[in-house]
């Protein structure tokens, strides 16, 4: 004989919509909306912890992040507790649907516009938090790197040739007078040679310790010949500075040539 277990109903009040509905003894605890929308509607725009309370929504995210970083490890696209679960093509269809009626919903407003002042902010303090610890892991990174000489002098050339062409066109004066008067001076500017990791333009080829500089003032602090001109002379050497004041006039070879010549004469 089959005995049947009666099951009582209760009626309970719907936390979304206000509306009474029935529920058996089974699920009078647990359930609390008349219906997925409702609940659905209820549940949106709702942390974790104003949905299921501190501790539950701490342990949901330990859960989240463990998956994810475990993904990750593996080279997955999604957590593992959601492999092997195929959705249909509506499912999927409706999935994306929605996201896109959601970017469209929010395009062009503000955050507080879309979760309201408190929300904004609290969003905006994790978002800030989260970028200051990646912007210091990032910066020790790469604090790691510089420590390595090799890599420091590496990176510098990689940095210098990426960032401007070079020889520039004050340079390629320079260099066509040079080879023009056979001044014994070479172009080291693409990085060649490095002191202090500092690239100078160009260095003598007789074995003398000098210099030649070659710059735009506009790029440069007023102080830039006098700081630069200490950092090489505590390693030997003279630095002779040519401006775009010297390089622009007509009669720029004269000026250039006779300062060359005056500094290789001073210099011995």
């Amino acid at each position: 004989m089959v005995v049947k277990h009666l099951e009582q109903v209760t009626e309970k009040k719907c936390l979304a919509c206000n509306k009474v509905f029935s529920v058996t003894s089974w699920y009078v605890t647990r359930k609390k909306f008349c219906s997925k929308k409702c609940y659905d509607s209820w549940r949106q725009n709702k942390t974790y912890e104003e949905i299921y309370g501190p501790e539950k929504a701490k342990k949901r995210r330990e859960l989240l992040s463990e998956g994810l970083k475990r993904a990750y490890r593996l080279g997955l696209k999604k957590p593992v507790s959601l492999l092997g679960r195929h959705l249909s093509k509506q499912a999927r269809e409706k999935m994306s649907k929605a996201a896109k009626t959601r970017m469209l919903q929010r395009k062009g407003k503000t955050y507080e516009q879309i979760y309201g002042v408190e929300k904004a902010q609290k969003i905006k303090e994790k978002m800030s938090k989260t970028q200051q610890k990646m912007k210091e892991k990032k910066s020790e990174q790469q604090k790691e790197k510089w420590r390595n000489p090799q890599t420091k002098e590496m990176m510098l050339k990689r940095f210098l040739s990426n960032i401007t062409k070079r020889p520039t066109s004050y340079e390629t004066k320079i260099i066509n007078l040079c080879e023009q008067h056979s001044l014994p001076f070479k172009y080291v500017g693409d990085g060649q040679i490095w002191i202090a990791y500092k690239n100078p333009d160009f260095i003598e080829t007789n074995g003398k310790k000098l210099l030649i500089e070659v710059y735009d003032q506009y790029w440069h602090s007023e102080d830039y010949e006098e700081s630069r001109g200490k950092l090489f002379s505590r390693f030997g050497f003279k630095t002779l500075f040519l401006s775009q004041k010297d390089l622009t006039p007509v009669n720029w070879q004269i000026i250039c040539l006779q300062k060359i010549q005056q500094f290789l004469l001073e210099s011995g």
